[in-house]
Parts: structure tokens; sequence; C-alpha cells
């Protein structure tokens, strides 16, 4: 009776053990079937190609650009973009009125300039000087004039020297008469003192005599430009100079701006407002049309045909790492027109707005002043994580991507989801370049899932 009881007993636990085994089983077919499904692929380390593309112009090796005088009004243009032209030809014509016009203002600014006194920079200069009390009735040069030793600067009022000569002259008799005066009475040292007077008095006196000589007029001592003059008619002079002549006068930078300005000016109106090319060849850039007033740029750029072509362009800062002196590239033109192989002969730095580039061409397709293209392809030394589009969630230059990690669990393996974050460092071909991703190669990534995924979730492989 017990031995049955006891068989009966084992039986039953044996069907419940069966019957929770196949319930386990069905539960976690269930869940499993519920689970995101989900398909991987790895991580491949990789050097990138990334593709370099600069635009710029064809230009001459040899280039002559064309500067006109800044605001002057263009009356007719006899070239274009395009155009052949030789040595001395007729590039425009200026509007001669206008440029008349334009040139007296110049001169009256550089006049009014040079009066204020601050025209000239500081140097050497000859202070010319003239006796004290004495009238000016004629001032014969202004500030600027170019002199010579002996010129005259300035002529004195010869009425007003006369009367403070004939002055002088009395005083004189009339001191010598009191120093007589005093030698008859025996007093020598009274006597000896206005001698003293006396004689001071007539060396003014010669000095006087030598200006009325000369006319009253006070002379250049010598050659130079005048740099300041220091009285004016009806001035009376004084002990300081009443000019300053310099041998080699230093203009200050706004006079010599405006000096420049008016050499520039004066220099068209000697060809009746014609402006010639100052070389032959081909005109690449033309910025002047009839009616336009002149800039400070170049209004023409002249190339030289003969001397070659160059590809010319500005490439961004961040493309320069790509780049180098010595690589080949290939520059298109119009359309079909292409040269490969073409060596970068010049990089050279701008600062903040990227580098300049040079790259000789050697095309009988590709013509000055066309619009070109610069293109290579390079791949990076170092290498990176690529993973396709498809893994990779991206907001901007930040990434995420999913991958899976496996696990033994009550009734086999378990893969788990986690996210890492990543920066896109280059997009190629069909694959994301990351950096900072922190993953290993063999981890599994997840390129594709049956439902929306989240971290610690679990999923299953297909």
């Amino acid at each position: 009776m017990k031995e049955n009881m006891k068989s009966r007993a084992v039986k039953l636990f044996g069907i419940f053990l069966g019957a929770m085994l196949i319930m386990t089983i069905v539960s976690r077919m269930i869940v499993t079937q519920k689970m995101p499904v989900v398909t991987t692929t790895g991580i491949k380390s990789e050097s990138i190609a990334h593709r370099v593309e600069v635009g710029g112009t064809i230009e001459a090796e040899k280039q002559t650009p064309v500067f006109i005088a800044e605001g002057l009004r263009v009356s007719e243009v006899f070239v274009k973009q395009g155009s052949k032209i030789g040595k001395g030809e007729h590039l425009l014509r200026l509007d001669e009125e206008y440029l008349a016009s334009v040139t007296a203002d110049a001169e009256k600014e550089l006049e009014e300039f040079m009066e204020k006194g601050d025209a000239y920079a500081d140097g050497d200069r000859t202070p010319v000087f003239t006796e004290s009390g004495l009238r000016v009735s004629q001032v014969c040069v202004k500030k600027g004039d170019s002199v010579y030793a002996g010129q005259p600067l300035i002529r004195l009022d010869t009425d007003y020297l006369y009367r403070k000569i004939s002055d002088m002259e009395g005083e004189l008799d009339s001191q010598r008469l009191t120093r007589d005066g005093m030698y008859e009475a025996e007093d020598s040292r009274s006597a000896d003192a206005l001698s003293k007077q006396i004689d001071e008095k007539q060396r003014e006196l010669d000095r006087y005599n030598s200006i009325w000589d000369n006319g009253g007029t006070v002379y250049s001592s010598c050659g130079g430009v005048v740099t300041d003059i220091l009285i004016k008619a009806g001035d009376i002079t004084m002990e300081q100079a009443v000019a300053l002549v310099s041998s080699s006068p230093e203009l200050s930078g706004e006079a010599e701006r405006l000096r420049r300005r008016i050499d520039a000016l004066k220099k068209a109106a000697e060809h009746m407002g014609y402006i010639n090319s100052p070389a032959g060849g081909i005109i690449t850039e033309a910025a002047l049309r009839a009616g336009d007033l002149t800039a400070d740029g170049a209004a023409f750029i002249i190339s030289d045909e003969s001397s070659g072509k160059v590809f010319t362009g500005i490439v961004p800062d961040e493309e320069v790492e790509y780049l180098k002196v010595g690589d080949k590239v290939s520059i298109s033109a119009g359309g079909n027109a292409r040269a490969k192989d073409q060596k970068i002969s010049l990089m050279t730095r701008k600062g903040g707005d990227g580098c300049r580039i040079e790259v000789p061409v050697e095309s009988d397709d590709i013509k000055l002043g066309d619009m070109a293209e610069l293109v290579t392809t390079k791949l990076s030394d170092e290498r990176y994580d690529c993973l396709p589009f498809e893994t990779v969630t991206a907001e901007g230059d930040k990434g995420k991507v999913f991958y899976i990690t496996e696990s033994e669990g009550f009734l086999g393996k378990e893969y788990t989801v986690h996210s890492a974050s990543c920066r896109i460092k280059e997009e190629t071909g069909n694959m994301y370049a990351l950096t900072d991703l922190g993953l290993t190669p063999e981890t599994l990534i997840v390129r594709t899932s049956s439902k929306k995924l989240a971290e610690g979730m679990k999923v299953r492989p297909e």
C-alpha cells in the first residue's frame, strides 16, 4: 500500500515537473516571440576617402593689373573681358571735365592741409631768421614751395625799416654826446659803461643797415622745401624764425596720400583722359563700364597668354589638411574640358580666410578666364570606426548607436541592448566615419530592428 502511494507520488511529481517545464518553454517562446528582432553588423576600421572640391579661375602666370585713381567718372570703355589688346592701346577714357574738377578739389584739400602746420613729418629743418621789430609787407613763398639758396622768402616794409634805422641813429648820436660829457667831467667809469651800450647798439644798427642794403628782403639760407611759414604780411618780426626750410622733407601720411593722388590725376589729364594698356595680352578682368566711378581696386587685369596658365582658388580652412604642395589634382572647366594629374605648386595662408592655392595647368581645352574647379580624393592617414548609415542616429556631428551583449540565462542565451554615443567625422560612401565610439571591433552593432529600442531591452537576433 505504502509502495503504491510512493510510486504514485513520484509519478505525480514527475508530471508536475514536466508540466512546469512545458509551461516555462511555452512562456519563453511567447516572450521571445514578442522581443524585437534585430540584425547586426560589425565595426570596420578603415581610412576614409575624402573628396575635395575647390572653385577658382584660370589665370595667366604673368598678369598686369591696371589701377586708376579713385573716384573718376568713366566716359567710354573700349575693351571687355576676353578682348585682346596691345601695349599702349586705349582701355578707356575718363570724363575730362570731371577729372579737372576732382584734381582742383584735391589740390585745394592739400593746400588747406599744408596750412594746418602738420603736413610734414618731423626731420631736419633749417630755420630762417631776421631782425626783430620789423614789419612784414609780403610773404613771397608758401608751404610746400621748393626754394634755392638766396631766394627771397619775405619782404619787409622799407618805410618802417627806414624809420627804425633813423630812430636808432638819433639814439646813438644822443648817447655819444652824453658819453663825451662824462669824459669831460672825468667820470670814466660811467663813460666806459655807456660806450659798451653804444657799441652794442651800433652792431644792431649795422644789421638793420645790412637789411636795408638788401632792399628789405629776407633770403633763404639753403635750398630745399619750405615746410613752415611762421609769419604773415602785417606781422612784426620777433626773435623766432620766420620760416623753416628742409633739404629732404618727408610729407606726413595724409599729405603724402593727397600728393600721390594729385600726381595720378595730373598723369591721367596729360593723355586727355585716355588710360592706355601698360602691356599686351588678353583682358581677363574688366571691372568698369561707361558711367561708372573708378574704385581703388584694379580696373583691368591683362594676362600674358605666352606665360602659361594657372588655376587659382581659395581652399576653405576645414579642407586645407587634405592638400599639400606637390599633390596631383584634376582641373575641370567649361563642362568637358579637364586636365588630370596637375601638381599643386603653391599654397599660401590668408589668415582666417582659408588658403590660396595655385596649380599650373597644361591643357589646350582650358582657356584663360574660365571658371574652373579643382577636384581630388584623399585617403586619411588615420583609421576610423566605420558603420553603415542605418546603424547611426545622427544629429549634426553627434551620433548614437545600439549594440547587443550576450549572456547566459535560465533557458539559454539572452541578448541585451545598450547604447553608445559618438562623433561623426565624415560621410564616406554609405558609411559614417566615427570617433569616440569606445567599442571593440567584435561588438555586435544593431543594424535593423523590428521595434523601437531602448537601453536594457531584451532582443532576439535574426
